[in-house]
């Protein structure tokens, strides 16, 4: 609201005492707040891969309307195995040869000798 004021030359303290006087400024002040928000909404919405920026600015707005979630949301990740029994241990491999070992044992596999 201040900036808008500033680009007016008109002080906030004087378009708040406006719109505690004459309604009509109060409802065009709304209503120019709520184009605003949904011409952002209207960007987030075409500009899927970048929506962060707008979002933050709804967020500081509007948090009444647009916070984020807070912390008190608690969740929960469980990771389970086939049928929800519970997952196999981890398999550790211990490989013995030298290199040139390895690779000689690896082109036989792949030969087929």
């Amino acid at each position: 609201m201040q900036h808008a004021c500033e680009l007016e030359r008109v002080s906030t303290s004087g378009l708040y005492d406006a719109m505690k006087r004459d309604e009509s400024i109060a409802l065009e002040i709304r209503h120019a707040q709520a184009e605003s928000e949904e011409q952002t909404l209207a960007t987030m919405r075409c500009n899927t891969f970048d929506w962060k920026r707008e979002a933050w600015e709804l967020e500081r707005k509007r948090r009444d309307l647009f916070k984020p979630p807070t912390k008190d949301i608690e969740t929960k990740n469980e990771h389970t195995g086939k049928d929800g029994q519970p997952l196999p241990p981890a398999v550790t491999m211990t490989i013995v040869g030298t290199r040139e070992e390895l690779l000689a044992a690896a082109a036989r596999k792949v030969g087929g000798g």
